[in-house]
């Protein structure tokens, strides 16, 4: 089927110009490498076995109109860029488990309009939402806002901020950032 996989199980890349608009990842397969799925505008889903341990940087950049894709319960870190432009991309579910999103993670999901952030998240790159036009509601641990100095996100208008950790209310963010 023209996906290319290295000999330890790992998709390295998927062919740009195939005409599938969905593909689930064999089981078995280990990870996603680097840009595996880079500039795929063919892709509409993309299905990842519980196999599947690490996704590798900006390994979905570009997938302008990929909507859905899973992530396994074994992932323990979103890479920078993974998911870089995926400008159809509407949900996301983050499992309880990944400890680590990196910046830029999901920059110009333009259709994004809700994420949750599971409480074992504990590092937060910069810039995370940037350019997620249709975000409204951020469910996310107290930890998350400001995290170690770093603004996750420039919420483009106004958004909720639900912290999950403690009850502390409802919070907005306005488009430079500043918790309100």
């Amino acid at each position: 089927d023209g996906v290319l996989f290295t000999s330890d199980h790992e998709l390295v890349k998927y062919p740009v110009a195939k005409a599938d608009t969905s593909y689930t990842v064999p089981e078995g397969t280990i990870g996603i490498g680097f840009f595996a799925f880079e500039l795929c505008s063919n892709i509409l889903s993309v299905e990842l076995p519980n196999t599947v341990t690490y996704i590798g940087d900006y390994a979905f950049n570009e997938c302008t109109n990929l909507t859905t894709i899973n992530i396994p319960s074994g992932i323990t870190s979103i890479g920078a860029g993974t998911f870089y432009y995926c400008s159809a991309l509407r949900q996301i579910e983050i499992p309880d488990g990944v400890t680590s999103i990196g910046d830029e993670a999901f920059l110009g999901c333009r259709s994004l309009t809700e994420v949750t952030i599971p409480n074992s998240v504990t590092d937060i790159g910069s810039d995370i939402f940037s350019y997620c036009d249709s975000i409204a509601i951020v469910n996310a641990p107290c930890s998350w806002i400001n995290y170690n100095g770093n603004y996750p996100c420039e919420f483009p208008r106004w958004a909720e901020i639900i912290l999950a950790a403690h009850t502390y209310g409802t919070y907005s963010v306005n488009d430079a950032g500043d918790t309100i």
